[in-house]
């Protein structure tokens, strides 16, 4: 499927048998400005489409517009997961299947932060995920910010934060004593972690055996934080104000290459080290690793850190 198929069907699925200009009036809102003509380039690239021809930059620009409207983000609260916005529903039926298999593994993933000096709250810096009891998996450029460059991190300096939902207590965090591995080409590192009770009684997230496919539904777990490069009324409108909290964000798979897969999901830099959870099974198929505004995000594919989470 080449990339303009793949738009089609994918703004097809998020308009959802709405008007157009309902959906223009809503994704106007998110994007703001710079999308000046948007219902009318929206409806040229759907009529490109249709009669076989290439759209123009302006109309993909609309599509992939109106595409990332229908991406929401949702809470996760007391163990359970927030339901999405009603609009949301037709796009994604299996949301209420995926919930309840994820629940089980809400807090085997965590908010990786520097840990706060003197009266000073935590830096979060991104997320990570358990592969065992006390190795967490997030990305080595997470690492690199964290220890401003070296790579080296002394115990203490960070911590893990499992629960961190909005408007709610946590539990205590979770010290990092040390960086344990890296990958050697791919965007990835293991962490070692201070042995706690908690985290023995919790079960790591499976791991997909199968290579996932354009199109498959999946959604990123993790916490998103503020981002001056992206459009602040697309954060505002997905993300309600309530950052560096725990939230799950739905979407497709849009495309892969040796060693990475691509996804439209709504993810900020925060994101960083989340995991790419297939919807149907919540398995993990991806580690979140980059992403842009209205654009496609990048994370490390499942088969290429297979062997490396076995070692």
């Amino acid at each position: 499927m080449t990339f303009y198929d793949n738009l089609y069907d994918r703004a097809l699925r998020a308009i959802a048998g709405r008007s157009l200009d309902q959906v223009v009036a809503r994704t106007r809102a998110i994007v703001g400005p710079p999308l000046k003509d948007l219902e009318g380039d929206a409806h040229d690239g759907l009529e490109a489409f249709k009669k076989g021809d290439k759209p123009t930059a302006h109309q993909v620009a609309a599509l992939q517009a109106i595409v990332r409207w229908m991406r929401p983000s949702a809470l996760s609260h007391r163990g359970t997961v927030y339901p999405l916005p009603a609009e949301a529903d037709p796009v994604f039926p299996g949301w209420p299947d995926f919930v309840a298999s994820i629940i089980p593994h809400l807090y085997t993933i965590g908010r990786v932060d520097r840990k706060g000096e003197g009266s000073l709250p935590p830096d979060p810096y991104g997320t990570g995920f358990l592969i065992s009891p006390e190795l967490l998996l997030t990305n080595h450029h997470v690492v690199t910010q964290l220890s401003g460059g070296t790579d080296v991190i002394d115990p203490g300096e960070v911590e893990v934060r499992f629960v961190r939902e909005y408007g709610l207590p946590d539990e205590p965090a979770v010290p990092v004593l040390e960086v344990l591995q890296f990958h050697a080409e791919a965007d990835a590192a293991i962490l070692r972690l201070a042995p706690t009770r908690e985290l023995k009684t919790r079960q790591p997230l499976a791991w997909s055996e199968m290579s996932p496919g354009e199109n498959d539904q999946i959604v990123v777990v993790g916490y998103p934080s503020l981002d001056a490069k992206r459009n602040p009324m697309f954060v505002d409108t997905i993300f309600g104000g309530k950052l560096e909290v725990k939230r799950l964000a739905p979407g497709e798979l849009i495309g892969a290459r040796p060693g990475a897969v691509y996804h439209d999901c709504s993810t900020l830099g925060g994101n960083s080290g989340s995991p790419v959870l297939d919807m149907k099974t919540g398995a993990v198929v991806g580690l979140h690793r980059e992403g842009g505004f209205l654009a496609r995000n990048e994370a490390v594919s499942a088969d290429a850190l297979r062997d490396f989470i076995r070692t």
